[in-house]
C-alpha cells in the first residue's frame, strides 16, 4: 500500500531530477519507487535476483587479459612440448579441449546484458 512520506532531498539535484522523470514520462513518485526496489534487490537479494549488479565493461576487459594471459602460457608450454602431454592427458580423462579453447576465446564484444 502505497502512502505519503516526507524526504528531505538537495533542491537543485531534485530539479534536475524532476526534469529527468518528465523527459521519461514517468512521475517522480514511480521513478523514486523504482530506485527504491532496485536499490532493495540489490542489496537483499529479494525477488530471487542477483544480489550485485554485474559490471560487464570491467567483465570484458578482465576476459580480455585472462584470454591474453592464457595465450601467453600456451605458448610458454608448447615451447616446452608440455601442452601436447597435457592436451593428452586431458583427452583421456575424456574432455573435450577444443570445446574449452573456442569458449575461452569467445569475443566480449558480443556479450549483452541479460
Amino acid at each position: 500500500m502505497k502512502r505519503p512520506v516526507t524526504l528531505s532531498l538537495d533542491h537543485e539535484q531534485y530539479q534536475k531530477f524532476k526534469q529527468v522523470c518528465a523527459g521519461l514520462g514517468v512521475s517522480v513518485s514511480a521513478k523514486v519507487d523504482e530506485l527504491i526496489r532496485h536499490s532493495m534487490t540489490e542489496t537483499t537479494g529479494e525477488k530471487g535476483e542477483a544480489v550485485n549488479p554485474v559490471d560487464y565493461e570491467a567483465l570484458k576487459k578482465r576476459h580480455n587479459k585472462m584470454v591474453a594471459e592464457l595465450d601467453k602460457l600456451e605458448k610458454q608450454l608448447e615451447k616446452t612440448k608440455e601442452f601436447d602431454d597435457m592436451v593428452e592427458f586431458a583427452q583421456k580423462l575424456g574432455l573435450d579441449i577444443g570445446k574449452y579453447d573456442k569458449l575461452a576465446k569467445l569475443e566480449p564484444a558480443s556479450w549483452r546484458p541479460v
